[in-house]
């Protein structure tokens, strides 16, 4: 199960996503995503994947296309780090990382 929270600041608009990252969510996460840019327009985009436990593939061909669109990425642990630097997705390691993923 994925739970999407929007939170938007003057600075930055983002995605703070918790769960597990799988095909049946990439849906509900690329209309949140759409809905963001309808929103917004422009500005800094944030993926922030720090309380993600799992990432799939149809979920990462789905992060790859937000990378192409300008979004930037935050991720804790090794092994999401690990594969969204295999996708050539750059992402900051956010220093309050306590969780699992």
């Amino acid at each position: 199960m994925l739970k999407i929270t929007n939170v938007d600041t003057p600075t930055e608009h983002r995605l703070v996503l918790e769960g597990r990252l799988t095909d049946p969510d990439t849906r509900e996460l690329e209309s949140a995503w759409a809905n963001l840019h309808r929103k917004t327009g422009a500005g800094r985009w944030i993926i922030d994947l720090r309380n993600i436990t799992f990432i799939d593939e149809r979920a990462e061909a789905v992060l790859l296309g937000f990378s192409r669109e300008g979004a930037q990425f935050i991720a804790c642990g090794v092994a999401n780090t690990y594969r969204l630097e295999q996708l050539g997705i750059r992402c900051k390691a956010a220093p309050d990382c306590q969780s699992v993923g």
